[in-house]
């Protein structure tokens, strides 16, 4: 691994925030990108940075309940569990939408004035 010597006036620019609908929100996990401070790479010989992409991936949980075998509960049942499939669905859905907003202001930033 290279040795660095990392130049101590330079700061680190994080375009990072903290999802809020988490399966383990005590992770803080994040959607973002994170650019580290500009440090000299010997064996290179060059100034470098580091550049950290953080995002969501997809994954599911899975839950079941016992119900009476009976038409009308099996069916109210069915549609409590969808309800409750699509509100979760919702709830993540709107806020990568946000993210996705935060994340399109950001490269436009970027992109018309750099990282100062």
């Amino acid at each position: 691994m290279a040795r660095r010597v990392r130049a101590a006036s330079q700061k680190v620019s994080d375009f990072k925030a903290s999802l809020k609908v988490s399966e383990h929100p005590n992770l803080d996990r994040k959607v973002g990108v994170l650019v580290g401070e500009p440090f000299d790479h010997v064996g290179l010989k060059k100034r470098m940075v580091e550049v950290w992409c953080e995002y969501p991936t997809v994954n599911t949980n899975e839950t079941a309940k016992m119900v009476s075998a009976d038409q009308v509960t099996v069916a109210s049942q069915t549609v409590e569990s969808l309800l409750r499939c699509r509100d979760k669905c919702a709830k993540i859905m709107y806020e990568m939408n946000e993210h996705c907003k935060r994340l399109d202001e950001v490269i436009e930033r970027v992109s018309h004035y750099g990282l100062d």
